[in-house]
Order: C-alpha cells, then sequence, then structure tokens
C-alpha cells in the first residue's frame, strides 16, 4: 500500500502516504505522525506566527509531500521544503525563524 485517500467531501479528499501510516486494518488506520492540511497554522522555531498552509506540493508519480505553500500577502506566497518542517502537531514547526522565513524567495 503506497497510502490511502480520505474523502473529506466535495473536493476535499485528502492523500495520506504510507510513511504517515503506523498500523493498517481491514478496521482501523492508526497514523504514526499528524498529517499536513490544508488551513494548518505555521509558526517559526520559537513558535511566533507565521501563517497557515494553503496548498500541499507533492510529486506528480509518488504522491509524496515536496512542499507546502504559505501566503505571504495578497499575490505573494513562499514555498517551504519538507526538509525545512521541524516538526508537526497541531502546528507546523519550521526549522528557523520568522526573520529567516521572510529571506526566502
Amino acid at each position: 500500500v503506497a497510502g490511502v485517500t480520505v474523502h473529506q467531501g466535495f473536493h476535499k479528499d485528502y492523500y495520506l502516504s504510507n510513511d504517515s501510516i503506523d498500523k493498517f486494518t481491514e478496521k482501523t488506520l492508526l497514523l504514526s505522525t499528524p498529517p499536513i492540511r490544508i488551513g494548518v497554522q505555521v509558526v517559526d522555531i520559537d513558535g511566533t506566527k507565521i501563517g497557515k498552509v494553503k496548498k500541499l506540493h507533492r510529486h506528480p508519480d509518488t504522491n509524496e509531500l515536496e512542499y507546502i505553500e504559505i501566503p505571504t500577502g495578497l499575490l505573494h506566497k513562499k514555498l517551504i521544503s519538507k526538509s525545512d518542517i521541524w516538526g508537526i502537531g497541531e502546528k507546523i514547526i519550521l526549522n528557523f525563524t520568522k526573520k529567516e522565513f521572510s529571506k526566502l524567495e
């Protein structure tokens, strides 16, 4: 199993890759880590709010998460690599400060 798709309503399907799955049976699905979802708050390494996840960018062949997109203004956004994510829980914690985030292109 490469992963599962969770149907959450009209155009709200969510894909969970197998690296997020701890145990999979006929009746249950236990996760090893919380999933990264659109709308989840993003904070820096110090806990300072940066924004919310607007879009998930996945590899077209493997569906593996590559980047998260965070809006930084009306027409601006920043793409954050999966490797720049320090932790995932109720919030996504990046492995740098807000000041370092603002300098990213």
